[in-house]
């Protein structure tokens, strides 16, 4: 029973609707990106599906121009240290020279979502468990909110649950267990019985609400707060490339962890190296941290503390942080000679 629950990402959309959708996707788009994670045991289409390798090679052929395609391949810890990524690089390239594709990337998963997708066998195991549903809404401004993503979180030993954010929504979907409302702002989620959860809604063009078990089992709905604004100006340091990075603390007070929302550079504006930088989606009436992050070689940065500011719904505030202190300067300098 616990399995099921844990695993309802991979089954709030009607499996044969996930094609469909990346269909439509590529129609529009610059780029045709299915996602594919690669686990101890199985193959999945966006986190959802069971596929073979044949079936990946088919659904590449039904799209009007496979060279768009760009496949992204995810392996769990299990599934690389089994060899799975030594196949799938053949398996990948045999696809390259039959349909010219444009590119792929390979990646990996935080271990949590390891484990999840490591569990999967059979298509049982997608089939979420009724006995265990919950039925919600999200609103905002009074009015039920299609398209949100709703994450679930479970209580586990870990002290925070990073978030990852672009353009106002997950960065990565399937490193959560995530569900999405439908046109009329509902949603199921599956959590284990008896057990502390919190509830997390996320969209773009509206904002953001995180809740416990306990609050949400009074109404069943999440009311979403208002994005906040931050335009952000970073004073000029000679000889250094300099960017923010953000992160947002929702703290719990159920023994569940923190959740961290964490989003660097969204709007840049001005020259190659913008000062002034633009933050469209800052969560409402909860501290924020801004670092401020230098440059090093190899691709590398060194962050040091700037700011923290609480934003009042829909609010916008204007921040500038000056130049470098002295401590800040030799804190900067420590941190590159580690």
């Amino acid at each position: 029973m616990a399995m099921k629950s844990f695993l309802l990402a991979f089954a709030v959309a009607i499996v044969s609707s996930i094609t469909t959708a990346i269909f439509a996707q590529e129609q529009g788009a610059e780029f045709f990106q299915p996602r594919f994670v690669i686990t101890q045991h199985v193959i999945l289409l966006e986190g959802r599906q069971i596929v073979t390798w044949e079936k990946i090679d088919e659904l590449i052929s039904t799209f009007p121009n496979p060279q768009k395609c760009r496949p992204q391949l995810y392996f769990t810890r299990s599934a690389s240290e089994g060899g799975m990524e030594k196949i799938a690089k053949v398996k990948i390239w045999e696809l390259h020279k039959k349909y010219r594709l444009s590119g792929h990337s390979i990646g990996g998963l935080w271990p949590q979502a390891d484990a999840r997708y490591d569990k999967i066998r059979t298509e049982a195991d997608l089939a979420p468990n009724d006995d265990l549903k919950k039925t919600g809404m999200v609103v905002f401004k009074g009015l039920p909110l299609a398209n949100t993503e709703v994450l679930l979180i479970p209580k586990t030993d870990d002290e925070a649950y990073s978030i990852y954010m672009q353009d106002g929504q997950t960065q990565n979907s399937l490193e959560h267990i995530v569900t999405y409302t439908d046109n009329e702002g509902r949603f199921n989620v599956y959590p284990d019985k008896d057990t502390s959860y919190l509830l997390v809604a996320i969209q773009s063009q509206a904002g953001f609400r995180a809740v416990s078990n306990v609050e949400f089992a009074q109404e069943q709905k999440l009311i979403l707060l208002p994005w906040g604004k931050l335009n952000l100006t970073l004073t000029d340091v000679p000889g250094e490339v300099q960017y923010p990075n953000l992160r947002s603390r929702i703290v719990s007070n159920e023994s569940l962890p923190t959740i961290e929302l964490i989003q660097g550079i969204e709007v840049p504006v001005g020259a190659e190296a913008p000062k002034v930088f633009q933050f469209k989606f800052v969560p409402s009436l909860y501290p924020t941290d801004i670092s401020r992050c230098f440059q090093s070689g190899q691709g590398t940065s060194h962050c040091l503390p700037g700011a923290s500011v609480t934003l009042d719904v829909d609010d916008e505030i204007n921040l500038t942080l000056g130049p470098l202190s002295e401590k800040q300067k030799g804190r900067l300098k420590e941190s590159r000679q580690q």
